[in-house]
């Protein structure tokens, strides 16, 4: 939903430079409410992934960290306290936590990319979407 709402924006330009040219008042007022609808559903969908990715964080963290905790109580460790063996467990966590915040990149990425691309294609024509995609896939990587 996040992907679709910020991408509607770029597409509306089109309309939005017809507008510009054109004197019609019912146009100005539908673009202005659709150019509204589409940021304000941009950033709830953007709040509710972010608050549900966090929620589900905070449960698998608060899980692992008492299984391990569990786990290290019946472990003899020489030479650490248990404030470090917490510290250590809690830095653990900490990366697996993270790592539940950032796992839609995955799919999202290419998602994103491909609907720039479209869009490209929608607004410039067949030789520039084909040229940008040649430029940026035969470039050097230093």
């Amino acid at each position: 939903m996040n992907t679709i709402a910020s991408y509607i924006n770029p597409l509306l330009i089109r309309s939005f430079v017809k507008f510009l040219l054109a004197d019609d008042e019912n146009s100005k007022w539908i673009l202005t409410v659709i150019f509204f609808i589409a940021k304000t559903m941009e950033s709830l969908s953007q709040r509710q992934l972010i608050f549900g990715a966090s929620s589900i964080s905070i449960k698998v963290q608060a899980t692992l960290m008492a299984f391990i905790y569990k786990k290290s109580l019946s472990i003899k460790y020489d030479g650490l306290s248990s404030g470090e063996i917490i510290n250590c467990i809690r830095v653990d966590v900490a990366r697996i936590e993270d790592f539940g915040l950032y796992i839609h990149g995955i799919w999202l990425i290419p998602v994103q990319v491909l609907a720039a691309y479209i869009m490209l294609y929608m607004n410039l024509g067949v030789a520039p979407s084909l040229k940008y995609y040649l430029v940026h896939r035969t470039r050097k990587k230093y």
